[in-house]
Parts: structure tokens; C-alpha cells; sequence
């Protein structure tokens, strides 16, 4: 066993909130990481100096942050200049900006973890030259899962009828996300429930606002905006429903795919070839309203073929084991640790 590691976690309060996969990844490392191979978390208030600090926001507290401890700075790419186009307005005029201060933040740690092959990928090509290492994403399969009680309990709660064949899309509500591409598949699809879990955080910061709104405002009688939903919620959620509709145009990671895999709802996802360096073969993919209708359409209506993309889903989410996460990046803490340990010994008092 190793020697105790006293490990930080970070992120700046805005961010680190309910409905995000910041909010996602700080509480998995909350609830799983103490007494791992040895790890004690501590809180920047506490007296227990950190052998590691694992940032999860690059904002202005990260930078001060990285003044202080570079050596044993963590930090995990949840963000790239694209993440911000179709999300929060005016990015398309900031992304020289955005990209320069991403490479600068990243720059200041140590160690940054990509959450997936185009993360990484992104990352190098944007002149990271702090060492990066691949870490896709956990999901905890004990949390989701199959539950026909927590299937029927969430269907009362919204008044959807034991017998629809309920959608389900988990994202934010902003145009990268694909809401008004869900709002036309519902309109082509009325014996259909459509369920859309999230809020919007960055309120009237958020791109097209007002076309959002209106849309939303004018959705079908068959679509239910549930708004922002606590981490502990979600697998009601993806137990109440058949299949999961990603229709999001860009994403570092997703979250709520390997989540709705676990719980074994078929995968319908933008056609996005990134997708297919993480998420493989096990999903079902179009570009357009029209393409999705066609394959929910036959998820419905043929039982082989539902089963088929469920078994996919399942393997899949295999593949994301939280527990084989955990144990690379408790490894990646341990050699941090062991790096910055060893430039002390080397480098004169006070310098950091």
C-alpha cells in the first residue's frame, strides 16, 4: 500500500453546482476516492497541507491557486474553446481569447487529464505542454441501473402512462445541446413522451435565449421540461424511460450517455465521429430530426431491434467501470506526489 496521500479537490463554487458533469465528477470523487489505496481528502481550510490539489475549473481562484502549487497541481479538461460556441453568447467573438487562456490554465498544472481521445487530441493541438494523460470518464453502475421501481415511482410523478414509449435528453438547455432538434422530432412524433432534464444556468447569458424560450414556450403537448434535477435524482430518470435522445453537437465527454448505458436504455446520439473513438459501435446515430423519428420509430415498434441496442448500451458501459477510473487516477495522484516530493528535496526553501 502506498504512504497517505492528502488529495484537494477544487473547482469554483459557479461551476462546481448541481446539473453539470463538473458537479458529476467532483461528487464521485467525494463519495468514492476517501480510504482509497490510502487517500485522505482535505479541505482547503483544513491544516493537513495536500500532497495533491485536483482541479476540476480553470477560473481566476485556479490561477491563484497554480501560483502557490503547480508542482502538485491536477486538473481535468471539462472544457475547450468549442464547448462555449452554442452555449453562452458572444463566444464565437471571444474564441481567440478562450483558446489562449485554456492553454494558459492548463498550462499551470502538472498533470492534465483528458476525458476523451478528441480532449486529448484538442489539448495537443492547442500547445498544452504540460504533460496530459487519457482518463475517460466512470460511471457508477451500483447507482445506475435497471429499477422498475424507481421505472413506475417516475412515471406517476410526471403523469406519463405505464405504456408510453418515453425519450429521454439530459443537457443543459442551450443550442449546443440540440433542444429545438428534440423539440421537432416530438412534433414528428406524437404517440411519443419526451422528457428533457436541465436547467440554464447562465440564464440570459445563454446563446439564443429568446428563441429558446419561445421554443420551449410553444412545445408540443407531448414534452415535459423537468428543469434542473440533483445527481441523486437522475436515475429516476433514465429508469423512467425507453431510450435516450443525445441529439448535443459538441461534447468533451457525456456523461449522461454512459449513464443512461448503465441503466440499459438504447443509445441515440448526433452523429458526431468523434463519438466513435469512445463510445465505439454502440450506439445509433443521425444528423437531422427525420433521422432520428426513423430509428425511435423502429426502437418502438420492433422488440429484436430494442433489444439489440440495449445489449450494445450495456456494453459500453461496461468499458466505463468507475472503479478501473479510479484506480488510474489514484495512481496519476501518487506519482504527482512522488515528482513534486522529489523536487523539494532539490529546490531551495520557499519555492513552491
Amino acid at each position: 500500500m502506498h504512504q497517505p496521500l492528502h488529495v484537494q479537490l477544487f473547482a469554483e463554487p459557479f461551476f462546481a453546482r448541481e446539473a453539470n458533469g463538473i458537479h458529476t465528477a467532483l461528487l464521485q470523487l467525494r463519495h468514492r476516492l476517501p480510504g482509497r489505496d490510502n487517500i485522505h481528502l482535505v479541505a482547503p481550510a483544513d491544516a493537513t497541507r495536500p500532497d495533491v490539489i485536483h482541479a476540476h475549473t480553470v477560473g481566476p481562484r485556479y490561477l491563484l491557486l497554480s501560483l502557490q502549487h503547480r508542482r502538485r497541481l491536477v486538473v481535468t479538461a471539462h472544457v475547450l474553446p468549442d464547448t462555449c460556441l452554442g452555449g453562452v453568447v458572444f463566444a464565437r467573438l471571444c474564441q481567440r481569447l478562450t483558446t489562449t487562456y485554456l492553454r494558459l490554465a492548463y498550462n499551470r498544472a502538472r498533470l492534465v487529464v483528458a476525458v476523451s481521445p478528441p480532449v486529448q487530441q484538442a489539448l495537443q493541438q492547442m500547445g498544452i505542454t504540460s504533460e496530459v494523460t487519457l482518463l475517460c470518464n466512470g460511471v457508477d453502475t451500483a447507482q445506475f441501473k435497471p429499477n422498475p421501481a424507481l421505472r413506475a415511482a417516475g412515471r406517476q410523478q410526471l403523469k406519463l402512462p405505464d405504456d408510453a414509449f418515453v425519450v429521454l435528453s439530459v443537457g443543459q438547455i442551450q443550442p449546443r445541446k440540440g433542444v429545438e432538434t428534440m423539440l421537432a422530432v416530438a412534433h414528428q412524433l406524437p404517440h411519443f413522451q419526451f422528457v428533457w432534464v436541465g436547467g440554464r444556468p447562465f440564464g440570459r447569458l445563454t446563446a439564443d435565449y429568446q428563441a429558446l424560450t419561445q421554443a420551449i414556450d410553444n412545445a408540443p403537448p407531448n414534452v415535459t421540461f423537468v428543469g434542473a434535477v440533483p445527481h441523486e435524482e437522475m436515475p429516476a430518470y433514465y429508469a423512467l424511460a425507453d431510450t435516450l435522445l443525445f441529439p448535443s453537437r459538441q461534447e468533451c465527454f457525456g456523461y449522461a450517455v454512459v449513464e443512461a448505458a448503465a441503466t440499459g436504455l438504447p443509445l441515440l446520439l448526433h452523429n458526431i465521429p468523434a463519438y466513435r473513438d469512445y463510445f465505439y459501435d454502440h450506439y445509433l446515430c443521425a444528423h437531422d430530426p427525420a433521422g432520428y423519428a426513423i430509428w425511435l420509430q423502429r426502437l418502438h415498434t420492433d422488440p429484436a431491434f430494442y433489444a439489440q441496442w440495449q445489449a450494445q448500451a450495456t456494453t459500453l458501459a461496461a468499458q466505463y467501470d468507475l472503479d478501473a477510473f479510479l484506480n488510474r487516477l489514484v495512481t496519476s495522484y501518487h506519482q504527482v506526489a512522488a515528482t513534486a516530493r522529489s523536487e523539494m528535496v532539490t529546490t531551495p526553501a520557499g519555492a513552491q
